[in-house]
């Protein structure tokens, strides 16, 4: 699915950036529930497991992602967040009770200049709190999705 919103930069965005770690409050609701209406018209597809939804994403698109396994974990099945975190002051109902069923696979670059590995690993620890099954990797890489991370994600996947 991408982003809604195109990025001044090129691109498209998911929300407008706040402080790192806290997504502006504009735009962030209205994409938290587009997306939670693409999901819900992909589970009504007949050509659609419901029970194997994946969620993957990148920088804004891990906090997409994170966020909505999060608050309704019984659509999906797993998440890969890649170079992201959890939103803070989004006023989100995490569901960590609910999450057992959900493999979480969070990757991040340890010389990340946008995005810290601190928020990562941030993200980590509050998962590891939850009864989902989380796995952790960080790479010597910045902000993107590298060789091996893209090796991993594949191993996982396949997994």
């Amino acid at each position: 699915v991408r982003a809604p919103f195109p990025y001044a930069y090129g691109g498209y965005a998911w929300y407008d950036l706040g402080t790192v770690g806290r997504p502006a409050p504009v735009r962030f609701p209205q994409s938290y529930a587009r997306l939670l209406a693409t999901v819900d018209e992909l589970r009504a597809r007949p050509d659609v497991d419901p029970g194997r939804v994946i969620l993957f994403g990148f920088s804004m698109g891990a906090v997409m992602s994170l966020a909505r396994a999060l608050t309704r974990p019984e659509l999906f099945r797993a998440v890969s967040a890649n170079s992201g975190y959890l939103p803070e002051g989004a006023a989100l109902a995490f569901r960590p009770d609910a999450a057992g069923h959900l493999d979480i696979l969070v990757a991040h670059g340890t010389a990340d200049p946008l995005v810290p590995v601190t928020l990562g690993r941030a993200a980590r620890d509050y998962l590891m709190t939850t009864n989902a099954r989380v796995l952790y990797r960080e790479y010597p890489m910045a902000h993107g999705i590298g060789p091996e991370s893209l090796a991993d994600i594949g191993a996982w996947l396949g997994a």
